[in-house]
C-alpha cells in the first residue's frame, strides 16, 4: 500500500521546512508528500522557494486560488 500525505498551506514555508524535517525521519514516512500552496494568490507573483527539492518524493504545486477544502482536493 502507498501513502501520499497532502499538505494545503499558505505562506508558511519555516513552519514546513520543520515539519518536512520532521517527516523525513519517521520509521515508516509516505511514498508522496504533496504539497499545495496557495501563497502566491495571497501574496501575488513572487520567487518563492520550491520545496520539491528539499527531499525526494516532494510535489510542490502552487495553485491560484485559496480555501483549504479546494487545496486538498487538488
Amino acid at each position: 500500500m502507498k501513502v501520499s500525505l497532502i499538505i494545503p498551506t499558505l505562506n508558511r514555508y519555516k513552519l514546513l521546512a520543520t515539519m518536512l524535517d520532521g517527516i523525513s525521519v519517521w520509521s515508516s514516512p509516505p511514498d508522496e508528500i504533496v504539497i499545495v500552496d496557495q501563497t502566491p494568490f495571497v501574496m501575488g507573483d513572487g520567487d518563492y522557494p520550491d520545496l520539491s527539492d528539499v527531499q525526494r518524493h516532494i510535489r510542490h504545486i502552487k495553485v491560484n486560488f485559496r480555501g483549504p477544502c479546494k487545496a486538498r482536493n487538488v
